[in-house]
């Protein structure tokens, strides 16, 4: 597939949602040589939008969300693709237009006068 506008960089690494298989994966890159790393084929979906994503200190997080089903947040360790984090929201907090790291949580930031302007997710 092809690499969507969702890149970030961290620890060597370009860290990139992508087109492609049936929803779309997030697929790890090595900056030193292109190589892939490895690929996750389990984020995203029909019913859901990927809402942000953000990579630091050896750890990858995406946020998802739907309508229907509410907010979701992944981690993942940056070097070896490993989930080791899945959690459900129930509320759709709405589009992102970025997300932060502050301590063991994750800020999600919007813009816009009908939204809320941040949303905290605690990392476990």
């Amino acid at each position: 597939g092809s690499i969507g506008p969702d890149t970030v960089v961290s620890d060597k690494r370009l860290f990139a949602l992508t087109d492609g298989g049936p929803w779309g994966r997030l697929v790890a890159f090595d900056l030193t040589s292109g190589d892939e790393l490895w690929q996750n084929d389990d984020i995203g979906g029909a019913a859901f939008v990927i809402q942000g994503l953000h990579a630091h200190a050896g750890r990858v997080m995406a946020v998802k969300g739907s309508d229907r089903y509410g907010d979701y947040l992944y981690g993942f360790d940056a070097a070896t693709g490993d989930e080791e984090e899945d959690r459900t929201f129930r509320d759709n907090a709405g589009s992102f237009d970025g997300l932060l790291p502050y301590k063991d949580r994750i800020i999600a930031v919007r813009s816009g006068s009908s939204a809320k302007p941040f949303t905290a997710y605690e990392r476990w």
